[in-house]
């Protein structure tokens, strides 16, 4: 836009590196990280999977399993993400002994989240599709439910989960 020969730059306020977490991140994703699940799990083959839900206030829940016998073989990990303009950090749950992921090379359309992960000295790529719903209920402690009270502390109770079924347990 040029007003008397000046060009102008319209901007909408935004910083452009806040650490709120970016809608089109927002929602589940399902696909495969590879090498993960035998780097992290020690799992070997290639019928293993991770369900990743980002929520919009900054938690998530994620869930690695086997795709023949999703029921019973499973790690299910809550989690808190931030996005700025160039990245992408999950911090997995204190208890669950997994570590942060960085997630700086990446591609993101509304319908595939593709990249490279850095976890520790490792890097996995990933290939995830959006999906629109997702069972959770079977992978969720009883004791998930949302507890009494409002706010952040509430939020906490819920978000420190770690489950593990299977041949995902003792790992």
């Amino acid at each position: 836009l040029i007003v008397d020969g000046i060009p102008l730059v319209i901007n909408d306020g935004g910083t452009g590196g806040d650490d709120k977490p970016q809608t089109a991140l927002v929602g589940m994703w399902q696909g495969v990280i590879n090498g993960y699940y035998k780097e992290v799990w020690g799992l070997d083959g290639d019928n293993y999977m991770t369900v990743l839900e980002f929520f919009s206030d900054g938690n998530g829940r994620q869930l690695d399993y086997d795709r023949y016998s999703p029921r019973t073989d499973y790690a299910y990990t809550t989690f808190s993400w931030m996005q700025t303009q160039d990245a992408v950090t999950i911090a997995y749950a204190s208890d669950s002994q997994l570590s942060s992921i960085r997630i700086a090379d990446f591609a993101l359309t509304d319908y595939e989240f593709t990249g490279r992960m850095a976890y520790g000295d490792k890097t996995f790529s990933f290939d995830l599709g959006r999906i629109t719903s997702f069972d959770w209920a079977p992978y969720e402690e009883p004791s998930q439910a949302a507890p009494a009270g409002r706010g952040l502390a509430a939020k906490r109770k819920m978000a420190s989960q770690v489950i593990r079924r299977g041949i995902f347990a003792g790992r």
